[in-house]
């Protein structure tokens, strides 16, 4: 959420607990309006957000991920090739414009394949912007040959500093011929000192 301090992290655990509410409660495509819906009715000063959400049928890896004014997510379909940024096209940010509409990228998983989620203060590089932080992001993870270990490794070595708002990494395995059973995902989870429940949506400093 924007702002920070006691404020902001009411704010934000506000959300979290909105968002949480809509899980499994509306459609896939519903969510994020009605997140936008919810913060537009709030009214507050400082009233808007950012988030990603990812939907994935654990059977197949079929899937969809949608933004709100987030960085993309970023896939790996295999251990030591070029990652895929998902940059197509997103919707605005959480709060701001009535009756946003925020477009879906389908996606499709083989087994192995990971997608990484995280918040932006892991790739906002000083002096180098979004773009140099994510090509950062996407050089780690091509490098990795054990994605078990990555969400932490990722915000132990990023670029962005201490005081940066790092706030969370959440990697997302296909692990369909691995021992949690066929179609099912391993999680990799890295809060940066914070704590929370795991999910595929990710509002920025939280997990709803």
């Amino acid at each position: 959420v924007s702002g920070k301090g006691v404020d902001a992290t009411a704010r934000a655990l506000q959300l979290q607990a909105a968002l949480g509410g809509l899980l499994g409660a509306v459609a896939p495509d519903a969510i994020l309006p009605a997140a936008n819906d919810y913060l537009l009715a709030e009214e507050w000063q400082d009233g808007f957000a950012t988030a990603i959400h990812l939907e994935l049928h654990l059977r197949t890896g079929s899937g969809a991920v949608r933004r709100a004014g987030h960085p993309p997510a970023v896939l790996q379909t295999g251990v030591g090739g070029p990652p895929e940024v998902l940059a197509g096209p997103g919707g605005p940010l959480l709060g701001v414009i009535p009756g946003a509409g925020f477009p879906r990228i389908d996606i499709d998983l083989p087994p192995g394949a990971t997608v990484v989620l995280h918040t932006d203060g892991l790739v906002e590089m000083p002096g180098g912007g979004i773009e140099a932080g994510t090509a950062w992001l996407c050089a780690q993870i091509e490098a990795s040959r054990d994605f078990a270990g990555l969400a932490d490794q990722l915000v132990r070595t990023a670029p962005t500093g201490e005081a940066d708002d790092r706030a969370a990494v959440v990697e997302i395995v296909h692990a369909a011929h691995a021992r949690l059973g066929p179609g099912r995902p391993a999680c990799g989870w890295s809060p940066d000192q914070r704590a929370g429940p795991r999910s595929c949506l990710l509002p920025p400093g939280q997990i709803g």
